[in-house]
C-alpha cells in the first residue's frame, strides 16, 4: 500500500513503511455507500486538534486515510489521539487479548494524560500489586505532588486505609446495596436459589442491622456458631432471628443448608487475618465524604494477579458501594460531584457484576464522571450482567478493540460497529485472437459489491514491528480511526517511573537479535565499548524487540555496521532512534562527498553503451563508485573489481 506523504511531518524519516499498511479498499460514492462510512481522515484529525473541548490526547500513532476513496492511508507519528471532555464523560470500554497492552500502552499514558491535562479526581483499579501502586503513586507524584494519595489493598493490611462496609453502610443508609452485593457476589445455578437467597437475605439483614453486629467478620462467626448465634437473636429479641433459630433447632435439612450458604456467602470477607483487620477494624475511610470534597486525589484499589480470583468478592464489594457513594455525594451536591472524577478500571470484567453499573454508568455525565473499563472479551459482560449486557455496553459510547490476540467473536463486534461501504471491481474477459496468435481482452465490466469498512480479517493484522499492535477506536466524534498506542516505556517521563524487575540481566547476552544478523553486521570485529552499548541497548529493548528487530533491517538495508550506528549515537547529540539513523546517513553522504569533491546525487552517471544493450557495471565496495565491470582496480581507491556487485543499468 503506497503512502501519501503527511502535511507538517517531521523532516526525520518515517518509520511506517509502504508495505506495513493494512490493505484497504477503493471506496465509491453512492450506490448505498454514505459519505460518514469511512475511517477518519487528515481533515477530521485536523479539525480535533483544534477544538477547544479537546482534554486529553492519548499518545499514539494514527493511521488516516489520505484520499477520498480510503484506498490510501498515512502515519500520523507519535501525534497523539485527541479526545474531548464531553466524550470522556460518555465513557469508553477497551477490548483486548491478555497481554495485548491494555495496562502499559493503555491505561498508564491514559492515567498520565489524566493527571497532566485535567483536574479530575482519579479512582483506578491495579491487579498488578504493590508494584504497580507504586508505579502509580510516583507518577501521581510527578504531576499532582501534593495530593491525597490513598491505597485500599484487602490482600495488605498494613498498606491499607480501614475500610469498615457495614459501619459505612449504616451511616450512609446503604445496607440494602451491602446485602444484595454479599448475595450476589457468586453466581447461583441451582433451581432452589430464589429460596436460599430469600432466607440468607432475611437473616443477613436483621443481623446487620444491630449496632452490635460489628463486621461481616463477625457476622461469620457468629452464623458458623450456633451457641452465639442463639445468644446474639436472644439479645436483639428480633423476630426474624427467633424464628430463623426455631427453624435450625427443628432438625430440618434444610434449615443445616441454610447456614452453611449463609456460611459460605460471608467467607470471602473473613477469610485471612489481613481482610479482617482491612474489613473490620474501625472505619477510617468514608468514600461518601471524599467524593462530596472539592479537589483532587487518588484512591488505588490493589489486588494482585495470583489473589484477584479469592479477592473478587471483596472488590466487588468495594466498588459497588463505591459507585453508590458517586450517587449519594453527587444527589446531595445539586446533582454532581465536588470534583469531577475519572474512574478506571483494570480488568473490569474479572471482578463481577458491580450492583446497579448499568444505571449508574449510564448517568455518570451528568454527576462529572468519566468511566474507563478493560475487559479481555466483551463475552465477561454478558457473562456477567446478563440480560442488563446491552445497557452496560450502551453507556460506554467509545470503544477500542485492541487487536493483537482479539478473539474472533469481538472482531465481528467492531466490524459492525464501522458499518458498510460500496466497493468497485472489474472484471476483464478475453477472447483468442488467431492473428495475434493469444488472447485478448474483449469486455471490461465494472461491478459494485457491498463489504464491511473494516472486516473481522482487516482487524487480525499482526503486529508492527515498531509501533506494536494496531487498535480501533470508534466514538461519537469522529468516524473510527486505526492507531498504534504508545507504550508506557517509550514515553521518557512515564517510563522514569516503571518498575524494571529484568535489571538485573542488562548485561546478559540478548535473544531478540540472532548471532548471524550481529556477525553480518560486524558486532564480532567492533570495539569493545560498541558491544558493551549493543548489549545494553538490546537488553533494554527485550519488552520491544521489534525496534531491534527493525535497527537491524535499517542497518542491513544501508550496508552499515554496528559500529556505524554506534558512532552516530555517540555523536549525534540525540537518543532518538530515527534521528540517529539520519544523523549516519548523512555522515556516510559527507564522506561520500568528500571523496568525489561533489554532491553525491550530482555524480555523473555512466551511460548505456548501445540502445537496448545494457552495459555491466560494478559498484566499488570501498568508495561506492559505479564503473564499467571491465575496467579493472577502482581508479579511485585501487579497489578490485571482482570485489564489487555487478548490477544491469
Amino acid at each position: 500500500m503506497s503512502r501519501a506523504n503527511s502535511e507538517g511531518s517531521s523532516p526525520l524519516p518515517p518509520f511506517y513503511r509502504q508495505d506495513e499498511f493494512p490493505s484497504r479498499p477503493k471506496r465509491t460514492r453512492g450506490r448505498g455507500s454514505p459519505r460518514h462510512v469511512r475511517l477518519l481522515t487528515r481533515e477530521d484529525l485536523d479539525r480535533l486538534e483544534v477544538h477547544p473541548d479537546v482534554s486529553i490526547r492519548l499518545p499514539s500513532t494514527i493511521l488516516v486515510e489520505a484520499t477520498s476513496c480510503g484506498e490510501l492511508l498515512e502515519a500520523r507519528e507519535y501525534v497523539g489521539m485527541p479526545i474531548r471532555e464531553e466524550t470522556r464523560r460518555r465513557n469508553l470500554i477497551a477490548c483486548g487479548a491478555t497481554g495485548a497492552g491494555k495496562t502499559y500502552r493503555f491505561a498508564l499514558p491514559l492515567l498520565d494524560a489524566t493527571y497532566r491535562e485535567t483536574d479530575d479526581a482519579v479512582v483506578i483499579l491495579n491487579i498488578k500489586g504493590p508494584a504497580g501502586t507504586e508505579e502509580i503513586r510516583r507518577l501521581a507524584a510527578r504531576h499532582r505532588p501534593d495530593e491525597p494519595f490513598f491505597v485500599f489493598s484487602p490482600g495488605d493490611a498494613d498498606r491499607s486505609v480501614a475500610w469498615n462496609p457495614v459501619t459505612f453502610a449504616r451511616r450512609h443508609d446503604m445496607m440494602t446495596p451491602l446485602v444484595e452485593t454479599v448475595l450476589g457476589a457468586e453466581p447461583r445455578g441451582s433451581q432452589d436459589s430464589a429460596f436460599w437467597d430469600s432466607m440468607a437475605r432475611k437473616v443477613m439483614s436483621a443481623a446487620l442491622a444491630r449496632s452490635s453486629m460489628p463486621s461481616l467478620a463477625a457476622l461469620f462467626d457468629t452464623v458458623n456458631d450456633l451457641d452465639a448465634l442463639a445468644r446474639f437473636a436472644g439479645a436483639t429479641r428480633d423476630p426474624v432471628l427467633a424464628e430463623f433459630m426455631r427453624f435450625v433447632r427443628s432438625g430440618s435439612h434444610n434449615a443445616g443448608t441454610n447456614l452453611a450458604d449463609i456460611t459460605a456467602r460471608l467467607f470471602p470477607y473473613a477469610r485471612s487475618p489481613q481482610i479482617r483487620a482491612v474489613l473490620s477494624s474501625r472505619n477510617e475511610f468514608d468514600m461518601v465524604a471524599l467524593f462530596s470534597r472539592p479537589g483532587p486525589f487518588t484512591l488505588v484499589v490493589e489486588a494482585n494477579e495470583s489473589t484477584f480470583a479469592s479477592d473478587r468478592p471483596v472488590l466487588n464489594l468495594f466498588f459497588s458501594m463505591l459507585f453508590g457513594s458517586i450517587v449519594r455525594a453527587s444527589e446531595a451536591n445539586g446533582g454532581e460531584l465536588a470534583a469531577p472524577l475519572s474512574v478506571v478500571l483494570d480488568e473490569f470484567g474479572a471482578i463481577g457484576r458491580i450492583q446497579d453499573f448499568e444505571t449508574v454508568a449510564n448517568t455518570s455525565r451528568s454527576r462529572r464522571v468519566a468511566i474507563t473499563a478493560m475487559v479481555q472479551t466483551l463475552a465477561q459482560i454478558t457473562h456477567h450482567y446478563g440480560e442488563a449486557a446491552s445497557s452496560v455496553m450502551s453507556a460506554f459510547n467509545s470503544k477500542m478493540f485492541i487487536c493483537s490476540g482479539l478473539d474472533l467473536a469481538d472482531r465481528e463486534y467492531a466490524s459492525r460497529l464501522g458499518g458498510v461501504i460500496t466497493v468497485e471491481s472489474w472484471r476483464e474477459t478475453e477472447q483468442y485472437d488467431p492473428v495475434e496468435g493469444r488472447y485478448q481482452p474483449s469486455s471490461r465490466t465494472q461491478d459494485f459489491w457491498r463489504r464491511p469498512l473494516l472486516t473481522p480479517e482487516d482487524l487480525a493484522i499482526p503486529e508492527h514491528a515498531i509501533f506494536g499492535p494496531l487498535a480501533m477506536l470508534t466514538s461519537p466524534d469522529h468516524p473510527p480511526a486505526l492507531l498504534h498506542l504508545t507504550a508506557a516505556w517509550e514515553i521518557p517521563h512515564i517510563a522514569s517511573v516503571l518498575s524494571r524487575p529484568h535489571e538485573r540481566h542488562d548485561a546478559a547476552p540478548s535473544s531478540v537479535v540472532h548471532e548471524a544478523s550481529e556477525r553480518r553486521l560486524g558486532l564480532e570485529a567492533a570495539s569493545k565499548e560498541c558491544r558493551a552499548w549493543w548489549r545494553g541497548f538490546t537488553s533494554r529493548m527485550k519488552r520491544s524487540p521489534g525496534v531491534v528487530r527493525r535497527v537491524v533491517y535499517e542497518l542491513e538495508t544501508r550496508d552499515a555496521t554496528i559500529e556505524d550506528l554506534h558512532h552516530a549515537v555517540t555523536h549525534s547529540g540525540t537518543r532518538s532512534l530515527r534521528g540517529n539513523l539520519l544523523f549516519l546517513d548523512l555522515v556516510r553522504q559527507a564522506e561520500r562527498e568528500k571523496r568525489f569533491g561533489v554532491p553525491w546525487a550530482l555524480r555523473p552517471r555512466p551511460k548505456r553503451s548501445a540502445p537496448g544493450q545494457p552495459t555491466l557495471f560494478t559498484t566499488c565496495a570501498s568508495c561506492d563508485l559505479i564503473r564499467p565491470s571491465s575496467a579493472g582496480p577502482c581508479p579511485h581507491c585501487g579497489f578490485e573489481s571482482g570485489s564489487g556487485t555487478d548490477v544491469p543499468f
